[in-house]
C-alpha cells in the first residue's frame, strides 16, 4: 500500500498536466477560393489567435458544388461564410445564426466600359447583361435597377462565363462583378471601368457574414464567442499589416496565382468595405438586417417571417429594457445597500468574518447584476438574520440578497422572482432512526433559526412540535450533536459544510422534507422601481449561469471541507506526511464503508417497499433488477424481465424518444416526468410517467414509474368537455355577430324590392344596395372562417405567428368585448413564431378572458381594461393577460388551477376552465402558467387586477 501511495504522489503532476495542449477542433467553410477576401481567418490561424483560445481550425476552401449553408447545418463544417441571402434561407426555416459581418457593404456591383455608351442606369434598356442566375445573390442589383424603373425584362440576360474579355470584345454590355477584384484587371489593361454600386442607391447589403448552426450557438456559445473574437482579431491584424498579409497569401494560400499587385488592390478595396460607416470590424446591426429582409420581401424572395432577436448570435447579455423612470432611478442610486446573512456559507457568508467581504451563491448573482446595471451593492453589517430583517423593515438597507417568503417579511418587503430553489433536509443524531419524515417529529423538540420560514411553517402545521430557537445554523447543529434537541431542519449545503468544519460527527441527514423553498431578493416595500429593475436583471441571468454559480460554491466547498487537513501538508518530514495520509485514507474508507452500508439498507427499504414501480437498468437499457410493484404493473415476472431490454416494453412510436431519454440521463444524470406508452402483459398498452437517474455506480440507472393511463383518459375527457364548451360559446358568438349584418341585408333587400315596385330603384341605388349586401355577406363569411379556424383538429402541431392568432381570437369574441365595454390594450411582439398547438392555446385564452369578464361583472368595474402583451425570453414565448378587476382573493389564488374549484354558483361554472388551461399548457404544450395579483399605473390611474403569465417553448421537443 505504501508503494501505491508513493507512486500516486509521484505521478500526480503528470495527471494534472495531462490535458494541457488539447484544442477543440472546428472547421470554417469559405464561400470562394483562397484570396485576400478571407485574410483575417488566415492570420488568426497563422498568428496563433485561434490556439490562444484553445481552438484548432480547419479552413475549408470552396470547391465546385460546395454548399456552405448545408455543410454547416449538417455539421460537416462548424462555421461558414455567406452573403446577405442567409436571410432568405432563414425565412425557409434553415437553422442558422449570424455571428458577424466582415464587410459592412457588399462588393457586388455592375460594371461596364465607356465604349458601350452607358452613363446611367436609364441606359441599361435593351443592353446585354451577364449576371449570376441566382436571384437571391443579386438581390441588391435587382433592387437598384427596380428603383430606377429598370426591369431585367428590359435587358438581354446571358449566363455568367467568367470571361472578362466578353465585356472588352462587346459580347456583353454590362457584367456583375466584385469591386474588390475584377476592376483591377481592366485598369491594368488600360480601361477605365464604370461602376454602378447598389449602396449608392440606398441598397446597402452586408457581405461575407460569418455564421453557424443553431445547434452550435445553443450548445457551445462560449466556443462561438471565442471563435468570433479570435477571427476579428485576425482581421484587425490583416488590415493593420496589409503587406505582411499579402506576402503570407502569396506563400501559402495563392491557389489562384494572383500577383502581389492584385492582392494589394483587393486588400485596400476590402478595407474600405469592412470599415464602411463604422470603425469596428465585424459589426452586425439588427435594424440593417431588417432593412435587407424587407428588400428581399419586396422582391418576393421571403417565405416566412423571421425572429430577428434569435437570428443574430449575442455573445453578451442583451441590454435590459429599462423604462425611463427605471433608468433615471439607476443614475440616481448607484449604491444599493444590502443586509446579508453572514453565516450561511456557502450560500451567503462573510469571508473570515469580514462583512465587507461577502461571498457565496447570492453574492455572485449580485455581481452579475452589478455588471448589468452599473451599480454597487454595499453591505450594512448586522449580527444576525433577525437583525438583517429588522434593518430592511426600518429602511436601513434596500435589499436582503438571500431570502425566502414568509408572512412576517411580506409585511415590509416585496420579493423578486426566485433565482434558487433548494430542498430542506432533516438532521438528527446518528443514534436516531435512519429514515425520518416530518410526520415522525410529533412531540419532538426541533431547533430552528429565529424568525425564519421553517419555524413559522412548523408551528402552523405541527403544533405538537416543540420549537427551540437559535441564532445560527452552527448553534442548531450543535444542539442536535449534543442531544439537546431531537432534530433540526435546514438547507443541506450550509448544514453539511458546518458539520465537517466543526467535526460534528454525531449529526447526519435522516431525510428530506417534500417542501422546496424558493429564494429571492427581498426588496423594501416602498421601492417598486428597484423591485422591477432587479426582476429584469434576474431574468437576464440564464439557468446555466445560475447552475454554474451554484456548482462553484457548493460542490467544491463541501468536498474541500471533507479533505482539508491543512496541518498535514505543513509537516516537514515525509514519513510523517505519508503516515498521516494513510491514516486519513483508512479513516475515510471506514466512514465511507459505513455510509455505503447505511445507504444500501435505506435503498433496499425504498426499493422493496415503494408504491412506485422501480427497475435497475444497465447503460444498454437492459433490466438488472425490478421490484414487486414493477412486476404487478407490467404483468411480467422478474425472471422474464432480467437481461431483456426495457425498449421491448415500449411501443414503437416511443422507442426513439426512450433512447434519447436514456442518453440524456447518461449526460446530465437524471430526467423527470417523462411519459411514454408501455406494452404490458397480454399486449395491453399503459401510459407511464417515468423518472430516471444515474446511480452512484455510473453503469447503473434507476427508473421509477407510475401508471397514469386513467389520469390521461380523464384529462383528455376534461379537455374535450372544455373544447365543447368553448365551441358552444363560439357558436353563440357567431349567432350574436350575425344578427346585425343579417338585419342589414334584410333591410337593404326589402328596400330595393319596395323601390322597384314603386319605380324608384335607380341604377345607382341598385349598385349601392348590392355593394352593402356584398360587404355584409363577406363579413358573415369571415366569421365562419374564424369559427372554422378554431374548430380545426388540435392533434396536429403547426407553425404559427402568435400575434396573428391573438388577433383572430379577439375578432372571434369581439361582441363579448363590445357588449361589456372592455378596452383591449395590446403590446405584442410581431415576430414570435411558435411550433405547437395553436387552437388549444386559443382555447386557454378564451377561458382566461371569460374569467376576467365575470370578475368585471362581480366587482362592478366601470372602466374595464384587459392588457395582452407578448415577448420572447430564453427561447420561450411569454404571454401576459392582465385586467383591472381588483385581483383574486389571496386565500383562493393558490387553488384557481385545481379541478372543479370555482367561486361561482354551480349553475354558472364548473371550475374546469382554468384547470383545463393549466393542463393544456403544462402537459400538452410543455409550458407553464401562473397567476398573481398586480398593482400598476395606466393613463395616470392606479389599477389593481389579476395577471396570468403563460410561458410556451417556441418549438416543442419531440
Amino acid at each position: 500500500m505504501y508503494r501505491i501511495i508513493i507512486l500516486f504522489l509521484l505521478c500526480l503532476p503528470l495527471f494534472l498536466n495531462a490535458d494541457k495542449g488539447d484544442f477543440e477542433k472546428v472547421s470554417l467553410q469559405l464561400q470562394w477560393k483562397h484570396q485576400f477576401q478571407f485574410a483575417g481567418y488566415y492570420l488568426a490561424k497563422e498568428k496563433g489567435f485561434y490556439k490562444d483560445v484553445d481552438l484548432e481550425v480547419d479552413i475549408q476552401e470552396f470547391v465546385d458544388s460546395t454548399d456552405s449553408i448545408q455543410n454547416v447545418i449538417s455539421n460537416r463544417s462548424t462555421y461558414g461564410i455567406g452573403r446577405s441571402n442567409l436571410i432568405i434561407h432563414k425565412s425557409q426555416h434553415k437553422p442558422i445564426k449570424l455571428i458577424s459581418a466582415i464587410f459592412q457593404s457588399s462588393p457586388l456591383v455592375l460594371m461596364t466600359l465607356g465604349k458601350h455608351g452607358i452613363k446611367s442606369l436609364k441606359d441599361f434598356k435593351n443592353k446585354t447583361l451577364m449576371v449570376a442566375p441566382d436571384e437571391s445573390t443579386t438581390a441588391s442589383i435587382n433592387a437598384m435597377l427596380s428603383s430606377q424603373g429598370i426591369s431585367l425584362k428590359d435587358m438581354k440576360l446571358i449566363d455568367y462565363s467568367f470571361e472578362l474579355n466578353d465585356l472588352i470584345d462587346g459580347k456583353v454590355d454590362v457584367i456583375s462583378t466584385y469591386a474588390s477584384t475584377q476592376p483591377y484587371t481592366f485598369i491594368k489593361k488600360g480601361f477605365n471601368p464604370i461602376i454602378f454600386d447598389p449602396k449608392d442607391y440606398g441598397f446597402d447589403f452586408y457581405n461575407d457574414i460569418l455564421f453557424t448552426s443553431d445547434n452550435e450557438a445553443k450548445n457551445h456559445p462560449n466556443r462561438v464567442k471565442r471563435f468570433k473574437e479570435a477571427s476579428l482579431k485576425g482581421w484587425e491584424y490583416a488590415f493593420d499589416n496589409i503587406d505582411e498579409t499579402v506576402n503570407l497569401i502569396l506563400k501559402k494560400y495563392n491557389i489562384q496565382n494572383k500577383t502581389k499587385e492584385e492582392l494589394l488592390y483587393e486588400a485596400n478595396r476590402l478595407s474600405e468595405l469592412a470599415f464602411y460607416k463604422t470603425d469596428k470590424i465585424g459589426d452586425i446591426n439588427k435594424q440593417k438586417i431588417k432593412n435587407i429582409y424587407h428588400t428581399y420581401n419586396v422582391l418576393g424572395l421571403i417565405k416566412n417571417k423571421i425572429n430577428f432577436d434569435e437570428f443574430i448570435f449575442e455573445d453578451k447579455k442583451a441590454k435590459l429594457a429599462l423604462t425611463y423612470d427605471e433608468t433615471k432611478y439607476i443614475k440616481k442610486n448607484r449604491i444599493i445597500k444590502m443586509c446579508n446573512y453572514a453565516n450561511i456559507s456557502p450560500l451567503e457568508f462573510a469571508f473570515n468574518g469580514d462583512q465587507n467581504d461577502m461571498r457565496g451563491v447570492s453574492i455572485d448573482h449580485l455581481k452579475i447584476i452589478e455588471n448589468q446595471l452599473d451599480v454597487k451593492f454595499v453591505n450594512v453589517p448586522t449580527n444576525s438574520i433577525f437583525q438583517s430583517q429588522e434593518f430592511l423593515k426600518q429602511k436601513k438597507c434596500d435589499i436582503l440578497p438571500f431570502s425566502s417568503k414568509n408572512k412576517y417579511r411580506e409585511t415590509f418587503s416585496n420579493f423578486t422572482t426566485p433565482y434558487l430553489s433548494l430542498p430542506f433536509a432533516i438532521f438528527t443524531h446518528k443514534d436516531n432512526a435512519l429514515q425520518i419524515e416530518l410526520e415522525d417529529l410529533h412531540n419532538k423538540s426541533i431547533a430552528q433559526l429565529k424568525g425564519t420560514t421553517n419555524a413559522e411553517m412548523l408551528k402552523k402545521e405541527y403544533p405538537n412540535i416543540e420549537i427551540v430557537t437559535g441564532d445560527s445554523v452552527k448553534e442548531l447543529l450543535e444542539m442536535v450533536n449534543d442531544k439537546k434537541v431531537y432534530a433540526t431542519i435546514g438547507i443541506a449545503p450550509t448544514a453539511i459544510e458546518l458539520l465537517y468544519k466543526y467535526a460534528l460527527d454525531n449529526v447526519r441527514i435522516s431525510g428530506y422534507t417534500s417542501k422546496i423553498v424558493d429564494f429571492h431578493i427581498a426588496v423594501r416595500d416602498d421601492d417598486i422601481l428597484l423591485l422591477n429593475i432587479l426582476n429584469k436583471s434576474l431574468a437576464n441571468i440564464t439557468k446555466k449561469d445560475s447552475k454554474k454559480i451554484y456548482k462553484k460554491w457548493v460542490k467544491p466547498l463541501v468536498k474541500e471541507k471533507i479533505v482539508d487537513y491543512t496541518l498535514i501538508w505543513n509537516i516537514v518530514i515525509g514519513f510523517i506526511f505519508i503516515l498521516f495520509f494513510i491514516l486519513f485514507f483508512y479513516t475515510k474508507q471506514l466512514k465511507l464503508k459505513n455510509r455505503i452500508e447505511n445507504q444500501k439498507e435505506l435503498f433496499e427499504a425504498i426499493f422493496r417497499g415503494s408504491k412506485d414501480a422501480i427497475a435497475i437498468l444497465d447503460m444498454e437499457s437492459n433490466f438488472l433488477d425490478v421490484n414487486q410493484e414493477y412486476e404487478e404493473i407490467t404483468g411480467f415476472s422478474k425472471r422474464e424481465l432480467l437481461g431483456t431490454s426495457c425498449l421491448k416494453l415500449t411501443v414503437q412510436k416511443d422507442k426513439e424518444r426512450s433512447k434519447k431519454a436514456m442518453k440524456k440521463v447518461l449526460e446530465v444524470g437524471y430526467i423527470k416526468n417523462f411519459e411514454k406508452d408501455c406494452i404490458v402483459n397480454n399486449n395491453k398498452n399503459l401510459t407511464m410517467n417515468m423518472s430516471m437517474s444515474l446511480l452512484h455506480n455510473p453503469t447503473r440507472v434507476l427508473m421509477s414509474m407510475r401508471d397514469v393511463t386513467e389520469i390521461k383518459k380523464k384529462d383528455k375527457l376534461l379537455a374535450e368537455q372544455s373544447k365543447m364548451v368553448a365551441l358552444g360559446e363560439m357558436i353563440g358568438n357567431i349567432a350574436h355577430q350575425w344578427r346585425q349584418p343579417l338585419s342589414a341585408i334584410s333591410t337593404v333587400s326589402s328596400g330595393m324590392q319596395m323601390q322597384k315596385e314603386y319605380g324608384m330603384l335607380t341604377d345607382e341605388k341598385f349598385e349601392q344596395g348590392c355593394e352593402k349586401i356584398n360587404k355584409n355577406t363577406q363579413y358573415l363569411s369571415k366569421i365562419i372562417d374564424d369559427f372554422n379556424h378554431f374548430a380545426q383538429d388540435t392533434s396536429k402541431k403547426d407553425l404559427f405567428i402568435l400575434d396573428i392568432e391573438i388577433e383572430n381570437f379577439l375578432n372571434s369574441i369581439d361582441y363579448k368585448i363590445k357588449d361589456n365595454n372592455i378596452k383591449i390594450v395590446l403590446n405584442c411582439d410581431k415576430n414570435i413564431t411558435i411550433y405547437g398547438y395553436k387552437n388549444e392555446l386559443v382555447q386557454c385564452l378564451i377561458n382566461i378572458i371569460n374569467n376576467a369578464v365575470d370578475a368585471f361583472t362581480t366587482n362592478n368595474i366601470e372602466d374595464k381594461f384587459i392588457f395582452i402583451s407578448t415577448k420572447i425570453e430564453q427561447d420561450k414565448a411569454i404571454i401576459s393577460i392582465k385586467d383591472n378587476a381588483e385581483g383574486i382573493s389571496s386565500d383562493i389564488l393558490p387553488k384557481i388551477f385545481e379541478p372543479y374549484f370555482t367561486t361561482k354558483h354551480q349553475s354558472q361554472g364548473t371550475g374546469l376552465g382554468l384547470h383545463i388551461a393549466y393542463t393544456l399548457i403544462t402537459t400538452r404544450m410543455k409550458g407553464s402558467i401562473y397567476a398573481q395579483n398586480v398593482n400598476y399605473i395606466y393613463n395616470k390611474k392606479d389599477f389593481k387586477g389579476a395577471e396570468l403569465i403563460i410561458s410556451i417553448p417556441l418549438k416543442e421537443e419531440e
